[in-house]
C-alpha cells in the first residue's frame, strides 16, 4: 500500500526509524542503543544487563529478564559480555526480520524496493519523520490564482485579494492566527495535511468568489480539484476574521 500510494501521488509514510530505513535499504546499522528501545520495562532489562560488571551479574540479569528474551533461546549461556550487546542486537532487529521482510516484498511493487535499494539517500526523507513544516511560500507558489481579463474591475479585486491571501499566510506561518495553521489550511484545500511528493495530480489553484446576488464571505475548497475559492473583502481585517472563521469550522462542517 505504502508503495501503491507513493506513485499514485499520495503523501509519504514519514514513519520509519533510521534503523528500520537502513535495514530495508540494506544498510548497515551502528550498534543498539538502548535510547532506542521506548518499550520501558524491556529498556531497563536490557539496560542492566548491558551495565553488569561481570558475566555472572549478565547472567543473573539475563535470568530476570529471560521472559521477555526467551525468543533467543540462549541467552543463559552467555560466556562473554560481549555477547550480551549481541544477543540486544539480535533481539531488536532479529525479531522483526520476517515483519521487514514482507514490508520489503510489499514495495517491490513498480520496483519501488529496488529504487530504494539503489539511491537511499534520496529516498530517505520520504520514509524517516519529518522535521520540515509548512512555510507560507509553499502554499503561496504551490496555489496558482485564476485571474479575470487584464484591465477588468474584477481583474483589480482580485490582485487586491490576492494580497491578503498572501498576508494572510505570512500571519498564519507567524503563530498571529492561532489556532489555524498552514497544515489546516491544506487540509481545508485538499484533505491532506503535508505535501504529496510527487506532487497533487491536478495543479491546485486560487479562485474569486465575485458578488453574483447573494454575500459570499467564506471561502471555499474543492479538495478534488485542489481549488480555494478565495472570498472578497475590501479589508485585510474582513479577509483574515472570515478566512481564520472557516479554517477553524471546517472540520465541523455538516455536523449537528
Amino acid at each position: 500500500m505504502m508503495a501503491v500510494c507513493l506513485l499514485h501521488g499520495g503523501v509519504a509514510p514519514n514513519c520509519f526509524s533510521q534503523r528500520t530505513y537502513n535495514m530495508v535499504a540494506g544498510r548497515p546499522n551502528h550498534p543498539v542503543k538502548l535510547n532506542e528501545i521506548h518499550n520501558t520495562e524491556l529498556h531497563d532489562r536490557l539496560e542492566k544487563i548491558q551495565n553488569a560488571a561481570t558475566v555472572e551479574e549478565a547472567r543473573l540479569a539475563i535470568f530476570d529478564a529471560s521472559e521477555s528474551l526467551s525468543i533467543l533461546g540462549a541467552l543463559r549461556h552467555i560466556k562473554d559480555l560481549d555477547l550480551v550487546l549481541e544477543a540486544a542486537q539480535d533481539y531488536f532487529e532479529g525479531r522483526v526480520k520476517v515483519g521487514l521482510e514482507q514490508l520489503a516484498e510489499g514495495l517491490e511493487t513498480f520496483g519501488l524496493a529496488e529504487a530504494i535499494r539503489k539511491h537511499p539517500s534520496e529516498f530517505e526523507g520520504l520514509f524517516l519523520k519529518s522535521s520540515k513544516s509548512l512555510v507560507a511560500k509553499d502554499l503561496i507558489s504551490l496555489f496558482q490564482p485564476n485571474f479575470s481579463p487584464r484591465g477588468s474591475n474584477r481583474r483589480r479585486e482580485e490582485n487586491r485579494v490576492l494580497c491578503f491571501w498572501r498576508d494572510w499566510l505570512i500571519n498564519v506561518e507567524g503563530g498571529q492566527c492561532i489556532p489555524v495553521t498552514l497544515e489546516k489550511v491544506l487540509i481545508f484545500a485538499s484533505g491532506l495535511d503535508r505535501l504529496p511528493p510527487l506532487g497533487f495530480q491536478v495543479p491546485p489553484s486560487l479562485e474569486f468568489l465575485h458578488a453574483t446576488g447573494c454575500r459570499r464571505p467564506l471561502p471555499e475548497a474543492n479538495t478534488c480539484s485542489v481549488c480555494i475559492r478565495l472570498p472578497i473583502h475590501p479589508t485585510y481585517e474582513d479577509f483574515e476574521h472570515w478566512m481564520n472563521s472557516a479554517i477553524i469550522q471546517a472540520p465541523t462542517f455538516g455536523l449537528a
